[in-house]
């Protein structure tokens, strides 16, 4: 729930992170040149992923058969997902080693370097087969987000910027910011 997200991220955060999925929404419409007046695109997921060099299967894992270095196909693991974005908050090199974004194709793969502030948006159909390379050192961070044309399987929250739900949502986060200050 939202004021659960608020509790473990605080507002600036999620209003952060809100802000990101609307721009990547912008930008998915313009690279793709949708009609936004004829297709809407609905957020139907959203990840902040730590990738660390020193990756170990633990029991923890839903799937201990997965790992993220896997080909694999966006809408295969999630048939709603028609757009998929990758925003990087870290740079290979500097940040990690490894990591970068490969696109299998037969003809000939394409790799993308992940730097921070690198927006990657493509179709999540079978056209785009992909994998990370494995992280070797440091840590990856990047937002990934899965959009839809289809509302019901939307995971928007519209209410995010009303000044009603926002005043409620900053008195969550104060409580919490409260009750966390008193823990400490």
């Amino acid at each position: 729930s939202l004021p659960s997200v608020v509790a473990a991220m605080g507002l600036p955060a999620v209003l952060t992170i809100k802000g990101l999925i609307e721009r990547t929404r912008k930008c998915i419409v313009q690279d793709f040149r949708l009609d936004a007046q004829q297709e809407k695109l609905y957020l139907t997921g959203c990840i902040l992923q730590r990738i660390q060099g020193s990756f170990r299967i633990n029991q923890l894992q839903a799937d201990p058969e997965h790992v993220y270095w896997n080909p694999h196909v966006d809408k295969a693991n999630v048939a709603s997902y028609d757009y998929s974005a990758l925003l990087y908050l870290t740079t290979q090199g500097i940040h990690f080693e490894g990591g970068q974004l490969e696109f299998i194709d037969k003809d000939q793969d394409v790799i993308i370097t992940p730097l921070q502030g690198r927006l990657v948006t493509f179709t999540s159909g079978p056209e785009n087969l992909h994998r990370v390379t494995r992280v070797t050192n440091g840590t990856r961070f990047v937002l990934s987000m899965w959009f839809t044309t289809e509302k019901r399987f939307s995971q928007d929250d519209s209410s995010w910027f009303d000044p009603q739900a926002r005043a409620k949502i900053e008195r969550i986060a104060d409580s919490n910011d409260i009750a966390w200050r008193k823990r400490k």
